[in-house]
């Protein structure tokens, strides 16, 4: 929009202008009148030099040509960018349009218009904006004026996928529970991090973490946050992780041996996930393997015993407690015969007293002839046998199912009995002695 004036001089009346730019190339013409209006404007031109012709409408149609005149212009069109820099958060009003203005004749002015008006100034910035529809003003030193619409949103709320790999860990105590986050969409759209939060057993957090995966986790309850470059958040449902209950086993001596049988130990268990396995050996490789569901019965022989106890899942051995089976004693008597004989012939003054050890106790003494016969006799207490004739004697011991027989005993009398001959003479006179 640049303007020349043509002033006329030395004629009066209407003339013919034709504008010349520096190529000699025509590019307006026109008319003017030096008794109407001198000097004639000549507008819309752009920048560039030229060169003006001037002829007479009449005779005789002098023509006159300007020097070259010279209409500046900027180097280059004045041009805006605009926009966003910083934006609306989900949570407050912080957003920012940057404008920043090239060519044109410098020296720029910036104007905010729409949802918030700020006037010109030369601050490009506009900062605390809401959500809404903007346009941005710039004018130049010449007062050439562009501007540019700008529409500043408040970002799509966080919504995302949180799972666990598992809601029940294998064993008691394990720590190899992950959670990850998938089909994040919202917010920032990108750059979002991630904070694991515990609230049980004990409140933590982990975090924040650009991986939206976290591993080695064991029993608790747990939520991840999510939150981005815009100040926006989401934080997830409780996940909870529980644990089986710890493995407990206990070993009883549910029977004793006997002399025909052997001890029966009870291995009970407990917590974790049945059915159970059970070893002699932590490793479970050698010995004693056999599983149960809650209890089971083992038969074993004079030792020292101990078990190892895992669950359906493999899971980490507990060892039962201690018991020791000692060897059953030999079953013995004792025979005392101190009185095992008969001062008088025909006597039944024979004593013989028993005493067992060994076996399983609660000893029954019987008396025995040579043959095995059970003989009748007196026990002024168990194993305390009177009031014997002279014979061969056994006596046999019973402890449970445990037995055994002593050697033959035999009680001897003297040969014959005891005789005392005698002789007498009478009194030979009556009162004589």
């Amino acid at each position: 929009d640049g303007t020349l004036e043509i002033n006329v001089s030395g004629y009066a009346g209407p003339y013919n202008y034709e504008v010349f730019d520096n190529l000699g190339a025509s590019v307006l013409t026109g008319t003017g009148n030096t008794t109407l209006l001198n000097p004639q404007p000549i507008t819309g031109l752009s920048g560039g030099n030229y060169s003006i012709l001037v002829t007479e409408t009449a005779s005789p149609f002098c023509a006159v040509t300007s020097n070259v005149i010279t209409i500046a212009s900027p180097s280059d069109p004045l041009t805006l960018v605009a926009a966003e820099t910083a934006n609306v958060s989900c949570s407050n009003n912080q957003g920012t349009i940057t404008a920043l203005a090239s060519g044109g004749w410098g020296s720029y002015e910036y104007e905010l218009t729409g949802a918030a008006s700020v006037p010109y100034s030369i601050n490009g910035a506009f900062i605390n904006l809401s959500a809404g529809n903007y346009t941005v003003n710039v004018r130049d030193a010449g007062g050439c004026i562009i501007s540019q619409n700008v529409t500043l949103v408040i970002p799509a709320p966080i919504t995302a996928t949180v799972t666990p790999n598992t809601n029940l860990l294998s064993c008691f105590g394990d720590t190899d529970a992950s959670i990850t986050v998938n089909n994040v969409l919202g917010g920032q759209g990108t750059n979002y991090s991630y904070t694991l939060v515990t609230s049980l057993p004990s409140a933590s957090t982990s975090g924040p973490q650009a991986s939206p995966v976290f591993s080695g986790l064991g029993a608790g309850t747990y939520s991840v946050l999510i939150t981005d470059g815009y100040n926006c958040s989401y934080t997830s449902a409780s996940i909870v992780i529980v644990q089986p209950t710890v493995i407990q086993s206990q070993l009883v001596k549910s029977t004793s041996q006997t002399c025909l049988t052997g001890t029966t130990l009870t291995l009970s268990a407990s917590g974790g996930t049945g059915p159970y396995t059970y070893s002699d050996n932590i490793n479970f490789t050698a010995g004693p393997l056999g599983s149960f569901v809650s209890s089971t019965t083992i038969n074993v022989a004079p030792g020292t015993y101990v078990y190892y106890v895992r669950d359906a899942n493999g899971c980490a051995a507990n060892v039962s407690n201690q018991i020791k089976i000692d060897p059953l004693p030999t079953l013995v008597v004792n025979l005392s015969l101190a009185n095992a004989f008969i001062n008088c012939a025909g006597d039944n003054t024979g004593v013989i007293v028993a005493t067992a050890q060994g076996g399983l106790g609660n000893y029954v003494y019987t008396l025995q002839d040579a043959l095995g016969n059970i003989v009748p006799a007196t026990q002024a207490s168990p194993g305390n046998f009177t009031q014997l004739f002279a014979g061969d004697y056994q006596v046999r011991v019973d402890s449970g199912d445990c037995n055994t027989t002593s050697a033959i005993v035999t009680i001897s009398e003297p040969a014959s009995p005891l005789i005392a001959p005698f002789t007498y003479t009478d009194v030979s006179c009556n009162g004589a002695n």
